[in-house]
C-alpha cells in the first residue's frame, strides 16, 4: 500500500512552481551581469549601488511584514497542512485499491489450471463449517487468522455457503478495509467466489421505488462494501455497476419526500463518491484552488460515467435545500405566532410549544444532513432566508424588555427571605450516599411512571372548567403497612413527627431534615412523613413556610417526597374546588397556601398553580374569591417577578379586576381583591426625589451612620472635632445626627454615646440638646403610641441608658423615665384600660424598661441608686402583673411568651435573688405597705404635718391619696440631717402620681445625702460615686463666693500646716532611738502566782485591767528578756479607756465562744447517746419479736431499762 505515485506527482508540481518563481530572478541577474559589462562601474559606484539595493531589499521585506498579518500567515500554514493531510490519505487509500485492483484482476492467470492443489488442503466437512461460522462473525482482528486458515481449507464445495455467510456478516464501518482484504484473498485463490458473491449482492440489493429500507445502518455499510469490493477488481464492472446504479437509483427517488435514506446517501458520497461521481469535498476544492494544489483523481472509471451519478446526487442535494427552506418558514411562522399569543395572552399552549421544538428539532438535524451532502457533492450550503421583518423585531424587542429585571423587579424582597427559599443545606454533601441512594434510585424510576402537568387547551379566550372526575385524598394507612413498621421504629418516628410543629425557624427545620435522611430514611416514613405534612393543622398556616423548605431540602436525596406531596396537594385542591363546600374555609386557604409557598421553593410547577388560579377564577364567587386571594398573595408576587410566568399572572389579575367590577361582591370581597391585586402589582406612583445634601452633610452621615464602630471611635471623634463648630448650620447638623439615634445600627448606639461623651468635654452644650430631645422623643413616642415608631423608640431608650453609662446624665434622671413609662397615661383599671394611652395588647412600654433596665441597671447595685432600684421594681412588677392579668389573655390568646421571658431575664440579671410576686394582687400589696412605710417616716422626721396613712387593702389597685394637712417647705432643711440613707431611697422610689407634693423634700434629701457621702467618702471610697448623685462629665466653671468661713477655715488651715513642719524639724530621723513601740494588745496569759491574782482581783475591783504590752530595744524587765529583742510588759489601765474596752470586750467575746463551744460539745455527746439507744432498743425488739428458739424460756416481767442503760435513758 504504497503512495509513491500520487506523492511522486505532487512532488514534481511544487518543483514546477518554485522553478517558475525563481526564473525572474535569473533573468534579473543575467541582465544586471551584462549592464556590469556594458558600464563597468568603478569600485565606489558599486559599494553605493550594492547599499541602495539593500536599502531596498529591506525595505520590502518590512513592507511584506507589514501587509501580512500573523494571523494570515498562522491560517495559510493550517489550510496547507490541511490539504498535504488529505493528500496524503487520498492518495493512499486510492494507492491501496490500485494494487488490490491489479491483483484481483491478475488473478485468473496466476491460478492453476486443474484442481489439483486444492486437493492436499483439508476438505472435512467439519472444518469448513466451523470456518464459515466463523466468518459470519468477522471482525478486523480476526482477518489474519481466518486467511490463514483459508488457505488450509478446500473450500470448492462450499463458495455459496461461505458467500451467503459474509452476506449475513453484521459489520461496522470500520471492518470493511478487512473484508475486502479477505474477499481478495478468497478470490485470488477461487474463481468461483466472485461470481457467486455477486449472485448475493444482487438478490439483498435488489431493491423497488415502493419499498422502504428495513434496516437503514445495515444497508449503508452493505452500499460501502460493495462499492469497495467493485472498486478492488473483485467484481466485473458492467455487471456489477448495473446493481449499485439501480440501488443508488432507488434510494434517491422514493427519498424525495420522506428523507429518511438521507444517512446511506451522504455515507456513499463521503467514503465512495470519488470513485464513482468524481466528488471532491467542497472545502478541500476551496483551498486547493487557493493555493494551486492538483488534488490526485480515482481512475475507476472515466469521467463521462461518473456524470449520470455526480447529477443524480446533485438534484438530491437540490432536493434537501428546498426542503430545508420551506421548514425553516414554516418554524418562523410558528415562532411568530407564539411570540404573539405570548404578548397578548401571557402563555403559550402546550401543543404549540410542543410543535415548535418537534420543528426545531427537525430543522436543526436536517441542517447538518444538508450540510453535510452540500460538503460531499462540492456544492456551496444554501442560505437561509431572513422570515423576520421590522415589525417583529420591534414586538420581540418590547417583549424582551417587558420581562428585564429591572422592571420586574429583585425576586425577593430582601436577603434573609431569599436566603429562606434559596440556601438549602446541601444534604447530598453531608450525608453519607449509601442512606440515600436507594430512595433516589426508586424515585427516579418511578417519576417515568408519573402523569404529566395539567395540560390546558388554551385554543380559546375563555377559562375552561376542570371537568375530570377526582376523590378526596385518601389518608388511611394501609394495613400492611403498619404490620411492616417495628413497634419501636415507629415510636421513635412519632416522637420524630411531634417535634415538627416545634421547628419554627431554619436551623431547626435544617436539623430536622438531616436527622430524617439519617435516622428515618424509608420508603414507609417517607409516605408517613407526607401524610404527616400534608394533615398540618389549618390554623397553623406558619408552619406551612418551614414545612415547605423541609421538603425542598429533601427533595435532592428523596425525590419522591416532593412528587407525592405536591400531588395530593393538587388531589385536594381540585376536590375541594370540586365539592364547593361552604363551610371550612380555613382547609382550603390552607391548601392554597401551601401550593404558594412550594412554588416558591420550586417544587410545585409554576405552570399547575397558575391553574389552579385559572379555575377559581372560572367560579368567581363565595370561598373561591378568598382562595384566589390567599394564593395571590402567598406566591404572586413571585410569579410576577419571574421572567416565564410574569404575563399570564398579570392578565389573571386583571381578570380578577374585571370580575370584581363586573359582579356584585360585597365590600370585604372587593377590599380583598384589591388588596391581593396591589400587593403583587402596586401602583405606579412618582419616584420620590431624593433629597440633595451638602457633601458636608453627607460626610456627617457617613461618619456617624456608616463608619462608627468599635475600632475607629477615638478616630472619628477626632474628625468630627475638626468640623467648623463655629458655623451654626454644621454644629446644629451634627446635633441633629446624633439626636436621631434610630439611623444607626442597633449595636453601634452605645460607640454614639461614647463618641457624645467626648465631644462634650469641648462644646459642653451638646449634652443638654441631646437629652432634651431625648426625653422629648421618648414622652412623644408615649403619647402618640404608633406602631411605627416602636424601633425609634427603642433606639432612644438604649441611647438613654448609655448616656447614663457613660455619666453624661444622673440616675435621678434615669428613674423618672423609668417611672414614666409605667405610669404615664395608665390607670390601674382593667375596665378603663381601653381608653388610656397604654392598651392592654401594647407591650411596648415593659420592652422599652427592660432594654433600659439591662442597658444600665447594672451600675444601680450600691448605695442609694440600689434602693431606687428595688423600690422601682416592686412596681415594675405591679405593672407586669396588671398586663398580663387582663381578662383578654385567657387559655385561647395567651400573654406573649417572648415579653415574659424578657421581663424574668431582666429581673434576674439585676437581682438573682429577689423573689417574684405570684399575681397582681401581692404585687399591689407589696407596693402599698412600701408606701404607708415610707410616708411614716417622712411624718416622724417633720417633713409632712400630718399624712394619714391608709390601710394595706389587697383589693385596691391603685395608688392610694395622702391627705396633709400642713406643709412647710422651711423646716425641710432644718430637719433633713436626721432623715436615714434608707429613707432617702423610699421618697426617690415614689410613683410619678404622688411624687408632685414632695418635689422641695426631694432636692432637700439630695443636700443631705451628699454631704453624708463626703465624710464618708474617705471609708469605703469603692462606692462613693454610687452613694450620692453621680458625677456628671458636664464641665462647668467654679464659681467663687466670698464668706467669713473661708477666711476663718484658711487662717485655720496655714496654723496647722505652720505646727506639723515646726514637729518635722524636731523629730529625730534615726530609727535607732525609737525605743518604746506600742503594739495590739496581747491576751496570751501565762502562769501566775498567787500574789497576782490577789492583784488583779483588787485591780478589777478598783475598775482597772491589766494588760499586756509588746516593746522593742528596751532595758526593763516584766515577762520580757533584756537586749535588743523584743518583749512585753504587763501594765495597768483604766477599764473606762480605750485599750481597756477593747480587751474587756475581747475577753468577752472569747468566753462567749468557748461557751458556745462547750454547748455543741455537749449536745454531740447527748446526740451519740441518744443513737446508742435506738440502736439498742430496735436490737431488743428485733429478738423479742423473731421467732423462739428451743429450750429458751424468757424471764418474766419487763427489764429493767435504768439497770441496763442507766438514767439518762428516760430522756428517750
Amino acid at each position: 500500500m504504497s503512495d509513491r505515485g500520487p506523492v511522486r506527482s505532487y512532488r514534481k508540481d511544487r518543483e514546477r512552481k518554485r522553478s517558475m518563481d525563481k526564473k525572474p530572478k535569473d533573468v534579473k541577474t543575467k541582465d544586471s551581469d551584462t549592464t556590469e559589462v556594458r558600464n563597468d562601474p568603478s569600485p565606489e559606484e558599486k559599494s553605493s549601488i550594492t547599499e541602495e539595493a539593500k536599502d531596498i531589499t529591506e525595505k520590502a521585506v518590512e513592507e511584506a511584514k507589514e501587509e501580512t498579518p500573523v494571523e494570515t500567515v498562522d491560517e495559510s500554514v493550517k489550510e496547507k497542512t490541511t490539504l498535504d493531510d488529505y493528500i496524503r490519505d487520498v492518495g493512499g487509500r486510492l494507492q491501496w485499491k490500485s494494487n488490490l485492483r491489479k491483483i484481483n484482476t491478475e488473478a485468473s492467470n496466476n491460478r492453476p489450471d486443474d484442481d489439483k492443489h486444492l486437493y492436499k488442503l483439508d476438505s472435512s466437512l467439519k472444518k469448513n463449517t466451523a470456518f464459515i461460522r466463523k466468518c459470519k462473525t468477522f471482525s478486523e482482528g480476526q482477518k489474519e487468522q481466518l486467511i490463514k486458515e483459508m488457505k488450509g481449507l478446500n473450500l470448492t464445495k462450499y463458495m455459496g455457503e461461505l458467500a451467503q455467510g459474509l452476506m449475513e456478516c453484521k459489520l461496522k464501518m470500520s471492518d470493511v478495509p478487512a473484508m475486502v482484504e479477505f474477499c481478495s484473498a478468497v478470490h485470488q485463490m477461487y474463481a468461483e467466489f466472485g461470481v457467486c458473491l455477486l449472485e448475493n449482492w444482487a438478490r439483498v440489493l435488489a431493491m423497488k421505488k415502493e419499498d422502504k429500507v428495513a434496516n437503514p445502518s445495515k444497508l449503508r455499510v452493505d452500499l460501502r462494501l460493495f462499492s469497495e469490493l467493485i472498486s478492488t477488481g473483485i467484481f466485473k464492472l458492467k455487471e456489477s455497476l448495473s446493481v449499485l446504479g439501480n440501488v443508488l437509483t432507488t434510494l434517491v427517488a422514493q427519498d424525495k419526500e420522506s428523507l429518511s435514506n438521507i444517512s446511506i446517501i451522504i455515507s456513499f458520497c463521503k467514503h465512495c463518491g470519488d470513485d464513482y461521481a468524481g466528488l471532491v469535498p467542497y472545502s478541500i476544492t476551496k483551498l486547493a484552488e487557493k493555493h494551486r494544489y492538483t488534488l490526485p483523481r480515482a481512475n475507476l472509471l472515466p469521467p463521462e460515467k461518473q456524470k449520470p451519478l455526480r447529477n443524480i446526487l446533485k438534484d438530491y442535494y437540490g432536493c434537501l435545500s428546498a426542503a430545508l427552506i420551506e421548514i425553516h418558514k414554516e418554524l418562523a411562522v410558528i415562532e411568530r405566532g407564539n411570540r404573539r399569543q405570548l404578548l397578548t395572552r401571557g402563555e403559550i399552549s402546550a401543543e404549540r410549544k410542543e410543535r415548535a421544538e418537534r420543528i426545531a428539532q427537525d430543522k436543526e438535524k436536517l441542517y447538518n444532513n444538508t450540510l453535510q451532502m452540500a460538503e460531499a457533492v462540492c456544492e456551496p450550503m444554501v442560505e437561509l432566508p431572513v422570515m423576520q421583518s421590522e415589525k417583529d423585531e420591534e414586538e420581540e424587542a418590547e417583549l424582551a424588555a417587558e420581562v428585564t429585571e429591572d422592571n420586574l423587579g429583585s425576586l425577593w424582597d430582601d436577603d434573609d427571605t431569599k436566603a429562606f427559599y434559596e440556601c438549602l443545606p446541601d444534604l447530598v454533601a453531608i450525608i453519607p450516599s449509601i442512606l440515600y441512594k436507594d430512595s433516589k434510585e426508586e424515585a427516579e424510576a418511578e417519576s417515568k411512571t408519573e402523569n404529566k402537568s395539567v395540560e390546558l387547551n388554551d385554543d380559546d379566550d375563555d377559562i375552561q372548567p376542570d371537568e375530570e372526575d377526582v376523590e378526596e385524598v385518601n389518608l388511611e394507612e394501609e394495613e400492611d403497612v403498619n404490620e411492616a413498621i417495628n413497634l419501636s421504629n415507629r415510636m421513635v418516628f412519632d416522637a420524630f413527627l411531634s417535634q415538627l410543629p416545634s421547628c419554627v425557624n431554619r436551623e431547626m427545620i435544617d436539623n430536622a431534615a438531616a436527622e430524617f435522611c439519617m435516622n428515618h430514611n424509608t420508603k414507609i416514613n417517607r409516605k408517613r412523613l407526607v401524610k404527616s405534612l400534608f394533615t398540618v393543622h389549618r390554623n397553623r398556616t406558619d408552619l406551612l413556610p418551614f414545612y415547605s423548605r423541609l421538603v425542598a431540602a429533601l427533595a435532592p436525596c428523596m425525590p419522591d417526597v416532593p412528587v407525592q406531596l405536591c400531588a395530593m396537594l393538587k388531589q385536594d385542591f381540585r376536590w375541594q374546588v370540586r365539592k364547593k363546600d361552604p363551610v371550612n374555609i380555613e382547609s382550603k386557604l390552607k391548601v392554597c397556601r401551601f401550593i404558594g409557598e412550594l412554588v416558591k421553593f420550586g417544587l410545585f410547577a409554576k405552570a399547575d398553580a397558575l391553574f389552579c388560579l385559572k379555575q377559581l377564577l372560572f367560579d368567581f364567587t363565595h370561598h373561591h374569591i378568598e382562595m384566589a386571594c390567599t394564593l395571590v398573595e402567598s406566591c404572586g408576587i413571585y410569579l410576577y417577578r419571574s421572567a416565564d410566568s410574569h404575563r399570564r399572572i398579570k392578565i389573571y389579575l386583571e381578570q380578577m379586576l374585571r370580575k370584581k367590577a363586573a359582579l356584585s361582591m360585597d365590600s370585604r370581597s372587593v377590599t380583598m381583591i384589591e388588596n391581593a391585586y396591589y400587593t403583587v402589582s402596586p401602583p405606579d406612583t412618582p419616584l420620590e426625589q431624593r433629597k440633595e445634601r451638602p457633601p458636608a452633610h453627607q460626610f456627617i452621615r457617613k461618619l456617624l451612620y456608616s463608619d462608627l464602630n468599635k475600632s475607629n471611635c477615638e478616630k472619628i471623634l477626632k474628625q468630627v472635632r475638626k468640623f467648623n463648630w463655629e458655623d451654626p448650620d454644621i454644629a446644629a447638623y451634627i446635633v441633629k445626627c446624633i439626636k436621631n439615634v434610630w439611623n444607626i445600627k442597633y449595636f453601634n448606639i452605645r460607640y454614639l454615646a461614647s463618641l457624645l461623651s467626648g465631644l462634650i468635654l469641648f462644646h459642653d452644650w451638646i449634652a443638654t440638646a441631646v437629652t432634651d430631645d431625648i426625653l422629648e422623643d421618648i414622652r412623644m413616642g408615649m403619647e402618640v403610641n404608633n406602631p411605627k415608631f416602636y424601633q425609634r423608640r427603642t433606639s432612644v431608650i438604649k441611647f438613654l441608658g448609655e448616656l447614663y453609662n457613660y455619666r453624661i446624665v444622673d440616675s435621678s434622671l434615669i428613674f423618672k423615665v423609668l417611672y414614666s413609662l409605667i405610669t404615664f397615661g395608665i390607670v390601674l383599671d382593667h375596665e378603663d384600660s381601653e381608653n388610656n394611652l397604654d392598651p392592654p395588647q401594647d407591650m411596648v412600654r415593659l420592652r422599652l424598661v427592660c432594654v433600659l433596665l439591662d442597658t444600665c441597671g447594672q451600675y444601680f447595685s450600691t448605695g442609694s441608686s440600689k434602693k431606687k432600684l428595688d423600690y422601682f421594681l416592686l412596681y415594675f412588677q405591679r405593672y407586669y402583673w396588671f398586663k398580663r392579668s387582663h381578662p383578654m389573655f385567657s387559655d385561647e390568646r395567651k400573654f406573649p411568651l417572648g415579653i415574659n421571658n424578657l421581663f424574668l431575664e431582666t429581673i434576674t440579671s439585676l437581682r438573682p435573688k429577689l423573689k417574684l410576686f405570684e399575681n397582681f394582687e401581692e404585687a399591689c400589696v407589696a407596693v402599698q405597705k412600701a408606701e404607708n412605710e415610707f410616708l411614716v417616716v417622712l411624718k416622724k422626721k417633720g417633713f409632712i404635718a400630718d399624712v394619714t396613712v391608709q390601710p394595706i387593702n389587697k383589693d385596691t389597685d391603685g395608688l392610694n391619696t395622702i391627705s396633709e394637712e400642713n406643709e412647710d417647705d422651711n423646716s425641710h432643711s432644718q430637719h433633713s440631717v436626721d432623715i436615714s440613707h434608707s429613707q432617702h431611697s423610699n421618697n426617690r422610689s415614689r410613683s410619678a402620681s404622688q411624687a408632685a407634693p414632695l418635689e422641695g423634700l426631694e432636692d432637700d434629701i439630695h443636700d443631705w445625702e451628699e454631704n453624708r457621702e463626703e465624710e464618708a467618702g474617705s471609708q469605703d471610697s469603692d462606692v462613693g460615686m454610687e452613694q450620692g448623685e453621680e458625677e456628671l462629665l458636664l464641665p462647668s466653671a467654679p464659681v467663687k463666693i466670698q464668706c467669713e468661713e473661708d477666711e476663718e477655715f484658711l487662717a485655720a488651715l496655714d496654723k496647722m500646716v505652720n505646727e506639723n513642719i515646726t514637729e518635722s524639724k524636731n523629730m529625730v530621723r534615726d530609727r535607732n532611738n525609737m525605743v518604746n513601740l506600742a503594739a495590739p494588745v496581747s491576751t496570751a496569759k501565762g502562769k501566775k502566782t498567787w500574789e497576782q491574782l490577789q492583784e488583779e482581783g483588787k485591780e478589777e475591783e478598783a475598775g482597772r485591767v491589766q494588760v499586756m504590752v509588746m516593746l522593742r530595744k528596751g532595758t526593763g524587765g516584766g515577762g520580757g528578756g533584756g537586749g535588743g529583742g523584743k518583749f512585753s510588759r504587763g501594765i495597768t489601765v483604766s477599764a473606762d479607756s480605750q485599750l481597756g474596752e477593747q480587751f474587756i470586750a475581747r475577753e468577752e467575746k472569747e468566753a462567749r465562744e468557748k461557751a458556745r463551744l462547750k454547748k455543741l460539745t455537749l449536745e454531740i455527746s447527748e446526740r451519740q447517746e441518744e443513737e446508742e439507744l435506738n440502736e439498742a432498743v430496735s436490737h431488743l425488739q428485733r429478738v423479742t419479736l423473731g421467732p423462739s428458739r428451743r429450750g429458751f424460756k424468757p424471764q418474766k416481767g419487763a427489764p429493767d431499762a435504768d439497770a441496763i442503760f442507766g438514767k439518762k435513758s428516760a430522756k428517750f
